[in-house]
């Protein structure tokens, strides 16, 4: 039950944490609706394991770092694109909520192109999965299932509390809502761009 718990607490925390991925999700489910807010908020159970594999080979070749920047810069230009949309799409029109909303390789990028699940994976996550498996394989399932239960169903609530207003949100506050998460995502990729420099040492 102790890896559950903790599993559960770390999740959660990271379902809720302001970022990149939450930031899709309300902007999706704005856009297109509850249920490809929902596709945006399972994300982590698709890239996740790639994510975690990738950094087990990054770090036993001793190089995390530099993929770290390289990761980083690449995820700020994804989130300037998506801040872009945001700027420049007419979020009132049908023509606009009828697109094509690709949420899932929206979110896709958003996760595979941020640093921090790469962090949590090479440092807390390594060691909670390091102290689970010692004990038993079902150690290691309970704290996956709490983690990623709490992160996908903290995002998909979110997504359903949004989805809730959305009629509301089809107005002007709908647009000056979406323009404001515009300015969140440029945020991100500011400080991701600020990371991935100081990352590969092109700036102290």
């Amino acid at each position: 039950m102790t890896e559950l718990w903790s599993g559960l607490i770390l999740g959660l925390a990271a379902g809720v944490s302001p970022g990149p991925l939450l930031t899709l999700v309300v902007q999706q489910t704005m856009r297109h609706g509850v249920r490809e807010g929902v596709k945006v908020a399972a994300v982590p159970l698709i890239t996740d394991v790639p994510v975690i594999a990738a950094t087990v080979v990054v770090v036993r070749a001793g190089n995390l770092q530099g993929a770290l920047g390289a990761i980083s810069l690449a995820g700020a230009a994804f989130l300037v694109y998506s801040a872009y949309e945001s700027f420049t799409e007419d979020l009132t029109t049908v023509a606009a909520l009828e697109a094509a909303p690709r949420s899932v390789q929206k979110g896709v990028l958003a996760n595979l192109l941020n640093p921090h699940p790469y962090l949590f994976w090479s440092t807390v996550g390594a060691t909670f999965l390091q102290n689970a498996w010692a004990v038993s394989v079902w150690n290691v399932v309970w704290f996956l299932l709490g983690c990623y239960g709490a992160l996908v169903g903290s995002k998909v609530a979110i997504a359903m509390f949004v989805g809730s207003g959305r009629d509301v949100l089809r107005s002007r506050w709908y647009a000056l809502l979406a323009r404001a998460l515009g300015v969140a995502l440029l945020g991100f990729a500011v400080r991701f761009a600020r990371d991935g420099v100081r990352y590969l040492g092109w700036w102290p």
